[in-house]
C-alpha cells in the first residue's frame, strides 16, 4: 500500500517551470466520438533539468502537451494511479490486492463520471480528452520500439499501459479527492490526539 501511494503522489505531480533550451514539435489533428475539438499544433520545450514547457492554442493542446510529458516522464506512476483510482490494481499485482479493488469500486459509480463528463463544455471537456490523447501519443511511440521506450517496471510486473481515454483522466482527480479528503473516519481519533498533547504540553 505504501508504494501505491508513492507512485500515486509522483503520478500527480504538476509540470514546473525553467529555462528553454530544446523543443519537439507535435502535429495533432482530433475528432473524439463524445465531442468534436479543434485542430491544433503543440510545442513542447525541455529545459537544462529536463522540464517541460508547453505552448499551445488552447486548453486541448495544452493538456495533449501536458499528457504527452507526464507519459514520457513518468508512464508507469500514472498507470498505477490510473488502476488504483479505478480498483484494477489485482489485474496486474495479483489476488492479494482484491479487497483493495473492492473497497475502491465502492467509492465512485462510472456512470455518474461519464455523464458528467458528456455534460461539459467542449471547453472544459478538451482538458481530459487532450490530456488522454497526449498519453496515447507516447503510447504509439512504445509500440514501434519497446525496447527503448517502455519503462522497465512494466517488463518487472508483466503487463503492458492501455490506452487512457478522458474517463481515465477524471478518474485520477475523483480518486484522488476520494484518497486524501473522503476518509472522515479517522476526526475522533485526531480530536483525541489533539487534547492528549494539549493536556501533556499547556501550561499549568
Amino acid at each position: 500500500m505504501k508504494a501505491i501511494k508513492h507512485w500515486l503522489f509522483i503520478a500527480i505531480l504538476g509540470v514546473s517551470l525553467s529555462f528553454l533550451l530544446y523543443g519537439i514539435f507535435i502535429a495533432i489533428t482530433t475528432q473524439t466520438k463524445e465531442k468534436k475539438l479543434p485542430e491544433n499544433r503543440v510545442l513542447i520545450k525541455r529545459d537544462g533539468y529536463g522540464v517541460p514547457h508547453i505552448y499551445a492554442q488552447n486548453n486541448y493542446g495544452l493538456f495533449y502537451g501536458y499528457g504527452h510529458a507526464v507519459a514520457e516522464d513518468r508512464l508507469f506512476s500514472m498507470e498505477i494511479a490510473k488502476r488504483s483510482t479505478q480498483g484494477r490494481m489485482a489485474e496486474i499485482l495479483g489476488s492479494k490486492y482484491l479487497e483493495f479493488d473492492k473497497k475502491i469500486r465502492q467509492n465512485y459509480s462510472p456512470e455518474s463520471i461519464q455523464n458528467q463528463l458528456q455534460a461539459l463544455s467542449t471547453k472544459d471537456y478538451s482538458i481530459f480528452a487532450g490530456y488522454a490523447a497526449g498519453i496515447n501519443k507516447y503510447l504509439e511511440k512504445i509500440q514501434q520500439d519497446p525496447l527503448l521506450y517502455l519503462p522497465k517496471q512494466f517488463s518487472q510486473f508483466n503487463f503492458m499501459p492501455e490506452p487512457w481515454s478522458s474517463f481515465d483522466v477524471a478518474m485520477i482527480f475523483v480518486g484522488s479527492m476520494v484518497n486524501r479528503y473522503g476518509d472522515f473516519n479517522t476526526e475522533i481519533e485526531n480530536a483525541i490526539i489533539l487534547r492528549y498533547l494539549q493536556k501533556e504540553h499547556s501550561k499549568p
